[in-house]
């Protein structure tokens, strides 16, 4: 799962297709810390290309036995969140 949206890094470039990827989600029950990795497109993500760039949340994460996997809600906390209100999954 991925998320595609127009992004700004810090950097000011502008990419109009990111793809947002979840590199990594790690915590505990109270806080989960998730590290996004953004490309300038999905086809470049998967040659293997470099990121252009990286961001990291934090969230506290549902742990009752009919919670989603941390990384799916991972996806549902970015998804709430106003910067990435327009996204779409890919």
């Amino acid at each position: 799962m991925a998320l595609i949206q127009k992004i700004t890094l810090e950097s000011g470039m502008t990419i109009e297709q990111a793809y947002i990827r979840v590199q990594g989600v790690n915590g505990n029950k109270d806080l989960a810390s998730v590290s996004l990795e953004i490309y300038v497109s999905q086809p470049l993500c998967e040659e293997g290309k470099a990121p252009a760039g990286y961001r990291s949340y934090n969230f506290t994460p549902d742990d009752s036995e009919d919670a989603l996997r941390w990384d799916k809600q991972a996806y549902e906390y970015l998804k709430a969140l106003p910067e990435f209100s327009e996204s779409v999954d890919a």
